[in-house]
């Protein structure tokens, strides 16, 4: 069932067979050399394709941090640990730690501005999509303006620390609420935001539109409205 409420809430299912097998390999190599694992050991090997394809399918092919696209692909997507490799190596094969991200790249006029992980590098972050309480959406408000109204401390440094106020995010945000008041002019009855609502929350084939929560969100308030 996809959540009501940039950050938004992941309902994680099984993960891919190959990470187990991962986990007992580094196990072994702690057990025979007697020393912990490091950040850098990090190598998921023929486990790349399944791990990427089974964080798409449980996001419905948006990043866990922007809501931007991702694709199951080398190139398509990155995978990330919420808790660092380097701040817990031993959590590195973790199914709960990893999260599918976007390039973490903007390229603009000025050059590239970084955002998601590879703005975050390895600070600590504190609202897990995947792990609530607190729940994303509780603490992560979009405004009609298309930004993120932090509402805990911890929601305000990890929206700093992912650059999910960057100009381009929100412009992307204001861009889908924009669109949906045009079509909200040509049928603002309740029977036209639900199927427009129904349309916004059902993944596809390539998961659910980008800045889906955005777009939820905005015709939920609509739907409360028409209903009152």
């Amino acid at each position: 069932m996809i959540s009501r409420f940039t950050v938004r809430t992941i309902e994680k299912r099984a993960e891919p067979n190959c990470l187990a097998g991962l986990r007992r390999e580094a196990k072994r190599i702690e057990h025979e050399t007697g020393k912990p694992p490091k950040g850098e050991d990090w190598d998921i090997k023929e486990c790349g394709d399944p791990l990427r394809q089974a964080l798409c399918r449980d996001q419905h092919g948006l990043c866990a941090y922007c809501m931007r696209r991702i694709r199951p692909s080398g190139d398509g997507m990155k995978i990330e640990h919420f808790v660092t490799r380097s701040g817990a190596p031993r959590q590195m094969y973790d199914w709960d730690n990893l999260l599918g991200v976007c390039s973490g790249v903007l390229y603009g006029p000025t050059g590239a501005t970084h955002i998601c992980d590879t703005a975050r590098g390895h600070a600590k972050l504190h609202v897990h999509p995947a792990k609530p309480p607190p729940k994303p959406e509780a603490v992560f408000i979009i405004t009609k303006r298309g930004s993120i109204d932090p509402r805990s401390d911890d929601a305000e440094a990890d929206c700093t620390t992912l650059n999910l106020n960057h100009e381009r995010l929100v412009a992307g945000r204001q861009a889908v609420i924009s669109d949906l008041r045009k079509k909200l002019r040509a049928a603002d009855d309740a029977k036209s935001i639900r199927r427009m609502l129904e349309t916004a929350s059902t993944p596809t084939h390539d998961g659910l539109p980008e800045f889906a929560r955005v777009m939820i969100e905005y015709l939920q308030r609509k739907l409360r409205a028409r209903e009152r």
